[in-house]
């Protein structure tokens, strides 16, 4: 049987705590698996983390209980997902208070404080059904596989300083950083940037995340 992790009282309960239910998959079969109690399948690999609707850690992934552990944003306290800094407490709560309300995906770049660098980017998506209020929680760390980051002036005819502020701000640089790194303006990496949306078809810097990342993950 496979495990991940199991959280504060989540553990004393089978029903709750989502035991992993399914037998290792042959070389050459999918890598989702089942969780007992919930009528979905998820990707072992991922960083993922199963949350109640009031942000009690049901189950985590190894790959999401390594993230959290080495991250200063987030972590477990007393069995629950939290933030760390006032602001960053007040991103999740909003994030899984959003996502409880309505279907879809909650997109969510962590940062320890107003207009610093984030550290996290966050996806969450309420699975509740059949009475398990459950939010699954995807977890990225800003700057790995930035190998896999397709050719973004291929695909969405950036310029090279655009692919360049792109690849700099999924690392985790904040504008301001970017703008000292290329010796310009913050005025003009903003100019870059709302250029960039418009070419990508996207409102916010989230939205190029979540867009960027699901490329990169296919």
């Amino acid at each position: 049987m496979r495990s991940g992790v199991l959280v504060g009282a989540a553990a004393q309960d089978v029903h709750e705590a989502m035991l992993i239910c399914s037998e290792p998959p042959a070389p050459k079969q999918s890598p989702n698996v089942a969780v007992a109690g919930l009528p979905f399948a998820f990707r072992e690999t991922a960083a993922r983390a199963m949350v109640g609707i009031d942000g009690r850690a049901l189950w985590l992934s190894p790959a999401a209980a390594h993230a959290i552990d080495a991250c200063a944003t987030m972590g477990i306290v007393d069995g629950r997902l939290v933030g760390r800094t006032r602001h960053s407490e007040q991103q999740v709560r909003g994030m899984l208070a959003e996502a409880q309300r309505g279907p879809g995906k909650v997109d969510l770049l962590l940062a320890p404080a107003s207009g610093e660098t984030p550290e996290l980017f966050l996806q969450a998506e309420n699975r509740s059904r059949s009475g398990n209020p459950v939010i699954a929680v995807t977890i990225r760390e800003l700057g790995r596989d930035m190998d896999r980051l397709p050719d973004l002036t291929r695909l969405f005819a950036l310029t090279p300083t655009e692919h360049k502020i792109v690849r700099l701000l999924m690392q985790g640089h904040s504008v301001r950083a970017i703008a000292a790194m290329l010796g310009t303006s913050v005025l003009t990496v903003r100019t870059h940037l709302k250029r960039t949306y418009a070419k990508v078809n996207v409102g916010t810097k989230e939205q190029l995340f979540s867009t960027l990342l699901k490329l990169m993950l296919d």
